[in-house]
């Protein structure tokens, strides 16, 4: 038996690219899919599958909304952007046993 053939036994299911079209073109059913086999994963990987999920989830969902309610939910995000990129952001930096602090 050859070692090379050995090196990827995953069941087709569970492998790379048929998990991420299932995210990416049906998320729901993706969403799903991942929950279920989470075991069969590290938990990065899992992560990073829901995360696909989840980003083509906003698109997919934005199809099923009226334009009224996406102007709103777009004029919301962008209060909330601008107000989270105001907000002054301190960092304590300590070296040797002097502190400074940093305002962005």
């Amino acid at each position: 038996m050859d070692p090379s053939n050995n090196r990827d036994k995953k069941k087709w299911y569970l492998k790379n690219g048929f998990v991420l079209a299932l995210c990416v073109i049906t998320p729901p059913i993706g969403y799903i899919h991942v929950l279920v086999n989470r075991k069969h994963w590290e938990r990065k990987e899992m992560l990073s599958y829901l995360l696909w999920a989840t980003v083509f989830t906003s698109f997919w969902l934005l199809k099923f909304i009226s334009k009224e309610v996406q102007l709103v939910a777009l004029i919301l995000a962008l209060i909330f952007l601008s107000i989270g990129t105001r907000k002054k952001i301190g960092l304590v930096y300590q070296s040797a046993g002097q502190s400074y602090f940093f305002r962005y």
